[in-house]
């Protein structure tokens, strides 16, 4: 999503090439001085959740913080499939105008800083899994690690260079996870509460520690989604990670002078930091997927547990919040942009192809903002809620949650910005 008349340019000429303007007749998005357009892209799918090739303009409704506006194109990208009709999937030659399929970029960013031993061996075997699958498909992935402070990263274009950069991830003893993602429960019945409580506590992570982490770990994620910025196209950045958790009242990793809070909002919170990245992301037209590699999470005891009834309600609330405030922030980042949650599931080697399966096919969705889009009333500007549907039924349509009422200059201006393009061995 773009807010600034370059994202409108980029349309046009993608409506150019399919209706060519004559001396006399002018393009439909003909670009005016101070009037911004911002597009979307969006997906669309059946309920078995095959791609939606074949929709018009006039189709999409489109409402921006609960009231209707006008949808000035929509251009598809992909190839053109087959229309579900009420006696079965049928060829059609009525189709919009589509544009082939473009290249696809992917970038992984494995949390390297938040996930254990066993995750780290998951994503591994995920993503030797993807390189197997990579084929003749036009594809361009780059693997990076959130622990990773460098400015620029490679995208490879063959399989074999990818999977061996894959081959050398490898668990990190700075993370906030151990050996497994669940801690033990250290029981009091085999050695005693007081030798519990010590052992429970040097398990405990250190809260310097786990903020340095986060805050590196959000750097990590903006830097990668701006590099991305100057590519052409729909882009997706993959999470692999064990999400985020709540941090204490006032503290966030991206409360600095300078930082994109301050242009957005005046509080503070993960909550509040997840919103920005996928600002970031809706602007540089990226898609968040966000990958849980800790497959179905088993909140009771194992066998060298034996807890006592008190000390096992009590750590399997923790475990219980744990798990579903993670999935939770997983899950806002890939709502947000449009995106897929994955999660809860122990074999991870097919969950990655489904990225590059929604990528292939999408639409592009233009129009002009209202007005007092951009006025602010107190400083920070405000929120807008997108809600994108279609009037065939029976259709599930994914774009982004919405954007904020400030420019693509101001955002740039004071997002942490990474390299214009990725780096290159």
């Amino acid at each position: 999503m773009a807010l600034v008349a370059v994202a409108a340019v980029a349309l046009a000429g993608t409506v150019a090439a399919q209706s060519p303007a004559t001396s006399t007749t002018p393009s439909p998005l003909v670009i005016r001085v101070g009037v911004d357009l911002i597009q979307i892209d969006a997906t669309v799918t059946d309920k078995e959740g095959r791609a939606v090739t074949d929709l018009r303009l006039e189709e999409f409704t489109l409402e921006v913080d609960g009231r209707k506006r006008e949808i000035s194109k929509a251009v598809f990208f992909g190839v053109p499939g087959r229309r579900s009709g009420p006696s079965g999937v049928v060829e059609t030659g009525d189709r919009p105008p589509a544009e082939p399929a473009r290249d696809h970029t992917v970038v992984f960013v494995i949390d390297d800083l938040n996930i254990s031993f066993a995750s780290m061996h998951q994503a591994r075997r995920g993503l030797r899994k993807f390189a197997s699958e990579w084929g003749n498909s036009r594809t361009r992935a780059a693997l990076r690690i959130t622990s990773d402070e460098a400015s620029t990263f490679t995208l490879f274009g063959d399989a074999a260079q990818f999977e061996a950069a894959a081959a050398g991830l490898r668990y990190n003893i700075r993370s906030d996870k151990g050996v497994r993602s669940v801690r033990p429960m250290m029981s009091e019945r085999g050695m005693g509460a007081g030798m519990a409580s010590a052992m429970r506590e040097n398990l405990e992570p250190i809260p310097s520690a786990v903020l340095a982490n986060l805050q590196q770990r959000f750097r990590s994620l903006i830097s990668t989604i701006n590099s991305l910025r100057s590519l052409p196209g729909r882009k997706a950045v993959v999470l692999v990670s064990e999400g985020f958790t709540t941090l204490p009242p006032g503290v966030t990793p991206m409360a600095s002078p300078g930082a994109l809070g301050s242009l957005f909002l005046g509080e503070t919170g993960i909550h509040e930091d997840l919103r920005l990245i996928s600002e970031a992301a809706n602007r540089a037209s990226v898609v968040l997927y966000a990958v849980d590699p800790r497959g179905l999470i088993v909140d009771l005891p194992g066998a060298a547990d034996d807890p006592t009834p008190d000390q096992l309600n009590r750590v399997l609330q923790e475990r219980w919040t744990d798990r579903v405030v993670s999935q939770a922030s997983l899950q806002e980042l890939a709502d947000a942009t449009g995106g897929l949650a994955i999660a809860n599931k122990n074999d991870l080697k097919g969950g990655f192809g489904d990225v590059l399966r929604d990528q292939a096919s999408y639409y592009l969705i233009g129009f002009e903002p209202a007005e007092q889009t951009f006025k602010r009333k107190s400083g920070n500007a405000r929120f807008h809620k997108i809600k994108l549907s279609v009037k065939r039924p029976g259709l599930r349509v994914r774009t982004r949650a919405g954007f904020y009422g400030v420019t693509d200059d101001e955002v740039n201006g004071r997002a942490p910005v990474g390299p214009s393009e990725p780096g290159k061995p």
